[in-house]
């Protein structure tokens, strides 16, 4: 398989089965999943027919070669963000997925150290909301803007209160010793 989004819906679909347990949150995952790699709606649509008929069959064994002869760290550790998300979309991560993705991260030729690296990575970006299932990827980075903004707002406001502070303070210095600045 030469397609990486093929790849990813496989890997999806394995995740999704590992706790035997396909939940709504995880389907509304892999469809934010699909959207971020398939920009039209037909592909989309496309996509989703291909995922649900993965999640039928268990031929895993012929994406192994694909992954690891055309695909470097950077494009696996993407993958593996993705299989984490899915795990994590109900906020659980259940022994059986996380089983599941030890077996795909030593299938991939990942090492221990880098997975606690992919792990970590994703972590922080669990926790900043990056993979919310109530907001899309772009929803987040708006938030992110205006989180930013407001702090820049925040950051100007102080900064013009502290000039005026300043500037009525000169004021006062001047009324009150006219002639030192002389």
């Amino acid at each position: 398989y030469k397609d990486y989004r093929y790849c990813i819906l496989v890997l999806l679909a394995k995740i999704m089965k590992a706790d035997g347990d396909t939940m709504e949150c995880e389907i509304d995952r892999v469809k934010s999943t699909i959207r971020r790699y398939y920009k039209t709606k037909e592909e989309q649509y496309e996509a989703f027919n291909t995922f649900k008929s993965i999640l039928d069959d268990n031929n895993y064994f012929s994406i192994w070669s694909s992954l690891n002869t055309q695909f470097d760290y950077t494009a696996k550790s993407e993958l593996i963000m993705e299989l984490l998300a899915v795990a994590y979309s109900d906020n659980n991560l259940k022994y059986a997925e996380e089983k599941e993705i030890l077996h795909i991260v030593s299938q991939l030729r990942i090492t221990s150290d880098e997975y606690k690296s992919i792990y970590s990575i994703f972590i922080e970006k669990y926790n900043k909301g990056f993979y919310s299932e109530n907001k899309s990827q772009n929803e987040n980075r708006k938030d992110h803007y205006y989180k930013k903004q407001e702090e820049h707002n925040h950051q100007n406001s102080y900064m013009q209160t502290f000039l005026f502070s300043i500037k009525v303070h000169q004021h006062l210095y001047k009324n009150i010793y006219p002639f030192q600045h002389l």
